[in-house]
């Protein structure tokens, strides 16, 4: 169920602060993450203080819920064939006569797409 997706930061200006300071001022010093493909299963709640001036935050996660459906990540694919190889190589050509590239991996996912790429657009 959890996979190498990113972590969302759950947190709310509504929520109630968690902390009191030895200066009387509170803030919401805990932080929440759970992985995006369950973060909408989660559920939190701030209990009462105890005594020590913090508010324990007490996650839940509810597990096997009829709603509940593993997100599958979108695969991502190349046509290698619609690639366009001679002005890609006229290109970085260019870019070398230059000078020495200092990001190549850059230049190739951004400014090549931008340039070369979207012109020759198919789906």
């Amino acid at each position: 169920m959890l996979n190498s997706n990113p972590l969302e930061l759950i947190y709310s200006n509504e929520d109630p602060d968690t902390y009191l300071h030895n200066n009387g001022t509170k803030t919401t010093s805990d932080l929440l993450l759970t992985s995006s493909d369950i973060s909408e299963h989660r559920r939190h709640k701030i209990i009462d203080d105890p005594g020590s001036g913090h508010k324990p935050v007490i996650a839940s996660i509810t597990i096997g819920s009829k709603s509940m459906t593993r997100k599958v990540p979108t695969k991502l694919s190349w046509n290698f064939k619609k690639a366009g190889w001679p002005r890609f190589i006229n290109f970085i050509k260019n870019k070398l006569s230059t000078g020495p590239l200092k990001h190549p991996e850059k230049l190739c996912t951004a400014e090549y797409y931008d340039q070369m790429c979207k012109e020759n657009y198919s789906p």
